[in-house]
């Protein structure tokens, strides 16, 4: 299995828009990590916003993933993974997400990129921020169709789900962390 060496989450606000993720990456080196925050500091948020990459439009702690947007707003996260197989060094994993204005649903698309060396489309340069603003998710969407490199665009959870399975990442692994972070204090049945 592959393992995380870094996550990028962009514009994603909470704690009824006081807090916010405006463009983070956490590098965990592909080691075990450990995120050390005061209560109330996002740490399951976290967890949400990273399972999103996975597990797309996914709920915690009751929390709907919907609930973090305001109308227009686009927010992009990856996860980018030290390869274990041969061809490649890095997997960037990515969900694009945002709620039109006219719409109580959000409109998301997932990406898989693979790479050896740093590139216009690395977790490092990806244009998900370009000027100092928020790529808009068409914007983006158009940006990556038009990418030279192995970049690869996921409107529907079945195909997206199969191709990550050719890097061993298993839904069924992101779906037993979800439910162990679920509801704090309840991760006991887990051992």
């Amino acid at each position: 299995m592959p393992k995380i060496n870094r996550a990028r989450v962009v514009n994603v606000r909470y704690d009824g828009g006081r807090k916010a993720y405006l463009d983070q990456i956490f590098d965990f080196r592909g080691e075990n990590g450990i995120v050390l925050l005061e209560n109330g500091g996002g740490k399951t948020l976290l967890v949400q916003l990273l399972l999103q990459v996975i597990i797309p439009n996914t709920r915690m702690n009751k929390r709907l993933f919907r609930e973090l947007f305001s109308a227009g707003q686009t927010s992009h996260l990856m996860l980018e993974w030290l390869s274990d197989g041969p061809e490649t060094e890095y997997i960037m994993t990515g969900l694009t997400a945002m709620l039109p204005r006219d719409s109580e649903s959000l409109s998301l698309f997932n990406f898989i990129h693979s790479y050896s060396e740093a590139n216009p489309f690395d977790l490092d340069h990806i244009p998900v921020v370009r000027d100092r603003r928020v790529t808009p998710r068409g914007e983006f969407r158009n940006l990556l169709r038009s990418a030279e490199r192995d970049v690869r665009i996921y409107d529907t959870r079945e195909d997206y789900e199969r191709d990550l399975a050719t890097y061993n990442i298993f839904r069924s692994e992101w779906d037993s962390i979800r439910r162990a972070n679920d509801e704090e204090g309840k991760a006991e049945g887990f051992f």
